[in-house]
């Protein structure tokens, strides 16, 4: 089922903005408050939006690390117990089926680079007939960008980037305690996220406006399903030529301006960068590259492209999934 033009329209603007109260969505927007709710209500009980919290775990001194995997086990019943072993690992934040060369992509974080190996030496320890092909590279930094093919209103959305800080922060055990329970996700309100916490609403306050003000909680976006719209996802690896300046600012410009890119991430290892492209066909993907290449061609060294079938885990900090998580739930 698509997007009718309101939804697409409400969706556009709350995407990487979810604290948004609903007069301020009909500012910008122009639609009655009714409209707003009855966009938002749709949006929700279809699942193309999860709320989440943006954390930037760089902040806490953690690095990110992306992870493509394939598996030699084709039997349904050894996949399984391998997701379910991947989705109790708090440190895995994300897990994307593929449908290309590799099966799976992980983002992982952690405070080393041993720790990675190390969590995927003990896994496959536990699944001994798999055989294991797998690329890494560790993140720089990752850019969310409006998707800008969902509206033709001009919405004053921003994009939000985790990154490296200036000053890397320790956190309490209330802090921490925070930082787990937001995680998780949701539509929790201020007093109940203070019940599960176990503070004080004013002492729950204080301490998100200090994580804020630290950079270490970004504000609350919705993660989107596009898929539940008739939207394909793809990912493009690229290796560069070169690592200047001048390649960096021509390739942020071209994903900023072209309306099928929703992320762009700097890294480091089996490739420079990854572009998260969404479009509607599959022969889409091509004229993407094409563009690329025709605004930095001479930059680019060679492009991969991996469909990405669903997100089964999505979270913004390590924290073990007491309860199951939408994704993994709806897969």
């Amino acid at each position: 089922m698509r997007l009718s033009t309101k939804e697409a329209d409400v969706l556009a603007a709350v995407e990487l903005r979810a604290s948004m109260r609903v007069d301020e969505i009909r500012e910008e927007l122009g639609y009655r408050a009714h409209t707003v709710r009855y966009a938002l209500s749709s949006l929700r009980q279809r699942q193309i939006i999860w709320r989440l919290p943006f954390i930037n775990v760089r902040a806490l001194g953690y690095t990110i690390h992306n992870l493509y995997i394939s598996v030699g086990s084709e039997k349904k019943s050894h996949r399984q117990s391998f997701l379910a072993a991947l989705l109790n690992e708090p440190e895995v934040l994300r897990i994307s089926e593929l449908g290309s060369e590799y099966q799976y992509g992980l983002e992982v974080c952690a405070k080393n680079l041993s720790d990675v190996g190390l969590l995927v030496r003990r896994i496959a320890s536990q699944f001994e007939h798999f055989h294991f092909e797998k690329a890494v590279a560790s993140q720089l930094a990752t850019t969310y960008l409006p998707r800008r093919y969902l509206s033709s209103k001009m919405v004053r959305s921003k994009p939000l980037q985790i990154a490296r800080t200036d000053r890397i922060f320790d956190v309490d055990e209330i802090d921490e305690k925070i930082l787990r329970v937001l995680a998780r996700g949701g539509e929790m309100t201020r007093a109940g996220l203070a019940r599960e916490v176990a503070v004080p609403v004013t002492t729950l306050d204080a301490r998100l406006k200090r994580l804020e003000s630290r950079g270490i909680v970004g504000g609350y976006i919705y993660h989107v399903v596009p898929a539940a719209y008739q939207m394909q996802s793809h990912t493009l690896l690229l290796q560069m030529r070169n690592l200047n300046r001048e390649t960096l600012n021509k390739l942020f410009v071209f994903a900023e301006q072209h309306p099928a890119v929703v992320r762009i991430t700097e890294c480091f290892g089996s490739w420079d960068f990854e572009l998260g492209i969404e479009v509607r066909l599959p022969s889409e993907v091509a004229e993407v590259q094409e563009s690329l290449y025709e605004a930095i061609g001479d930059h680019v060294h060679l492009v991969k492209s991996l469909c990405k079938y669903r997100d089964l885990k999505v979270q913004f900090y390590p924290v073990k999934q007491e309860r199951q998580n939408r994704m993994s739930a709806a897969a």
